[in-house]
């Protein structure tokens, strides 16, 4: 279980989490997810499940801080990064 803040601008780079599943739970502030098929804009309560191989960079786009709760099963012990970042994806509601 991780508890992460996150200041204006900083991102994770594309990355996946080797063979854990998770849940990522955003606690406050706004956090946007990138993936290969969309951009989605995460507020407070806003939840993303994933399995194993999922691919996606998480940043703070906004000029306010954030927090997040993550969750790994089994507990995270690799996360491989992905060399090119995604272009903008079409814009999705969380």
């Amino acid at each position: 279980m991780w508890l992460l803040s996150w200041v204006p601008g900083q991102g994770t780079g594309q990355h996946d989490h080797g063979r854990s599943s998770g849940v990522l739970t955003v606690l406050e502030g706004t956090l946007t997810e990138r993936t290969e098929r969309a951009t989605r804009a995460l507020t407070g309560g806003a939840q993303r499940v994933f399995a194993p191989g999922y691919v996606h960079e998480v940043v703070n786009d906004t000029l306010e801080p954030a927090v997040s709760l993550h969750v790994y099963f089994p507990g995270l012990t690799e996360m491989p990064m992905h060399a090119a970042p995604y272009c903008e994806g079409r814009a999705v509601t969380a």
